[in-house]
């Protein structure tokens, strides 16, 4: 083994390259060499070197030989090389688009999924269109419902169509669908509180706000309030068209127009909201907890006292119109809006400053009547007008016989004209007063019918006193019969008119005091020496009767007092045939 390795070193003393240390002829040649004795191996090379150029001679023919084949081998050898090429190429290009051919294949089949998923949409649709063209018709059927007042269809529409957007949110027909009904639904609550506005009657008016209720639009309270605008936006609609030229029926029609609508309102209201209904409960007179109601009654009654106070400020208030006022009150008492007592007062103011604008008025043309007047014009005049006496004693209407013969003016005071229109005037007024006489009023209108009589009376001394120098006897005697008619016969006719109107026999049992202290304070009554103290000194000595035209002998003194005790006489009568 040593030779052999020592022998390699000789034959290669670099080393046996690498590439024939695994070729197993080499290792077979030198398994053969290793056989060889030094002569043969010798002679190996020459034999290696003839082999050699035997090869190659070999060689070299068969490529002369073969010269073509050669040629075509390589031609097919470049083009096997370039398919290969072109192969590896198209491999590499393949296998850069199998992914995105894997995408495509897989978008493919989600494509045909949704494809396969519409068509079985389309497919449901077309089987179901009926239905589906009934639910896209479901707002404008809710629309006609509300323009034709069906309010329950509409909320049932309404209802249905909600429940479907609860249970299907996600389909964009039904959000579409859930915001046209809502735009119904907000023209409904607007056309519901427009109905409120106007006329309504009671089971209109449940049914509205039942609706407005079941809508859920507005809380309770929100639901009074709008209620109570709404009919008081009616109430000033129904105020605003009554006429202005109108001025005497004007109040009347306004306390018309308050007794209807507040009692028609007030029961609406109760009705509407039982549980907090009544303005005044059964058990209690009190008002509830609850003070949306009060405060617009109180405010309805302020403006009604307002109006009445307006009006009768202008002259427009007459017996009719507190009538109507009254009416109102007792019409009212039955919803616990008695105004009668609020009202009570303003129409006593109304017609106090009547009865003192009208006795003022008397006043001012008894003064005129007196400058004109002239004592010649009633020379020679001896009789009585039976048609005056008998308009005196029809002016103020009476009950039995006995009022009638009280109220008769014992002599006309037809010749003196002045004193005739003055007497028209007040039996106008009393007549005026008659109807409605409040007896609050009973002293006011007694001190205003003294002090014009007393007024009067001075009228009648100033007359004197400017005409005495050219007076002669007749004159004086026709004046002094003037002065008797005005304070024996008229002053007393009047303050008997004056207790039909107010009698003392009523305010006595009103009052709870007997008639002579009504007497002692001067209501009902009038003080007969005040009066007469301006005339007094025209006074005849001797009383002079003008009915029976004969003169009685009395003290002046005791005169003004025996008309005193007359009246007294008269008074009393008068309270034992009441």
């Amino acid at each position: 083994e040593m030779d052999f390795d020592s022998s390699i070193k000789l034959m290669f003393p670099n080393g046996i390259p690498d590439s024939w240390i695994d070729n197993p002829d080499f290792s077979n040649y030198l398994s053969k060499l290793s056989l060889y004795n030094i002569s043969k191996l010798c002679k190996e090379l020459d034999h290696l070197s003839a082999e050699k150029a035997a090869i190659l001679n070999q060689t070299q023919e068969l490529a002369f030989a073969n010269y073509k084949t050669f040629i075509q081998t390589a031609e097919c050898s470049r083009e096997i090389f370039q398919q290969f090429q072109k192969c590896e190429q198209s491999l590499e290009s393949l296998v850069q688009g199998v992914p995105k051919f894997s995408e495509e294949c897989e978008e493919f089949v989600r494509r045909c999924g949704q494809i396969k998923a519409e068509r079985q949409v389309n497919s449901i649709t077309l089987a179901r269109h009926s239905s589906i063209l009934q639910l896209l018709e479901v707002p404008q059927l809710m629309d006609t419902a509300v323009r034709e007042g069906l309010y329950d269809e509409a909320l049932s529409l309404a209802s249905y169509v909600r429940r479907l957007a609860t249970l299907h949110s996600n389909i964009p027909v039904i959000k579409k669908l859930c915001s046209e009904i809502d735009a119904c639904w907000s023209t409904l609550t607007k056309r519901l509180i427009w109905e409120l506005h106007g006329e309504l009657q009671l089971p209109r008016c449940l049914q509205v706000v039942g609706v407005l209720r079941r809508m859920g639009v507005m809380s309770d309270a929100e639901l009074r309030l709008k209620f109570l605008h709404a009919r008081d936006s009616s109430f000033y609609n129904l105020i605003s068209r009554i006429p202005n030229e109108q001025r005497s029926q004007r109040l009347n029609k306004i306390i018309e127009v308050y007794r209807t609508q507040l009692f028609n309102i007030i029961t609406q209201y109760r009705a509407v909201f039982p549980e907090l209904d009544s303005i005044i409960t059964t058990s209690k007179q009190h008002f509830n907890e609850y003070p949306v109601l009060h405060e617009w009654i109180n405010n309805k009654v302020c403006e009604l006292i307002s109006a009445v106070e307006r009006e009768a400020s202008e002259g427009r208030c007459d017996v009719s119109s507190i009538e109507q006022v009254m009416y109102l009150g007792q019409s009212l008492g039955r919803v616990g809006v008695d105004v009668r007592g609020l009202a009570g007062p303003v129409f006593s103011r109304s017609l106090c400053r009547m009865v003192g604008s009208q006795l003022s008025a008397a006043d001012h043309r008894f003064v005129a009547d007196m400058d004109r007047f002239s004592l010649e014009s009633v020379k020679g005049v001896t009789t009585v007008s039976p048609s005056f006496i008998s308009h005196l004693t029809s002016t103020v209407q009476q009950s039995t016989t006995e009022q009638q013969h009280h109220l008769k003016c014992e002599v006309s005071s037809v010749e003196y004209y002045p004193l005739a229109r003055y007497t028209n005037s007040l039996l106008s007024v009393l007549n005026q007063l008659r109807l409605c006489a409040p007896l609050c009023l009973a002293q006011p209108v007694t001190d205003m019918l003294q002090q014009s009589l007393q007024s009067v009376a001075t009228s009648i001394a100033q007359f004197y006193t400017r005409e005495q120098q050219a007076m002669s006897a007749e004159e004086r005697d026709l004046l002094t019969k003037m002065v008797v008619c005005f304070n024996d016969y008229l002053v007393p006719y009047i303050q008997r008119c004056l207790q039909s109107v107010y009698s003392p026999a009523e305010i006595s049992f009103f009052l709870s005091v007997p008639v002579f202290k009504l007497q002692e304070k001067g209501l009902a009554f009038f003080n007969m020496a005040k009066i007469s103290s301006p005339i007094q000194h025209l006074l005849p000595i001797i009383k002079l009767d003008l009915a029976s035209s004969q003169y009685l002998e009395v003290n002046p003194k005791d005169s003004v007092q025996t008309d005193a005790n007359k009246d007294s006489k008269i008074v009393q009568e008068e309270t034992v045939t009441t």
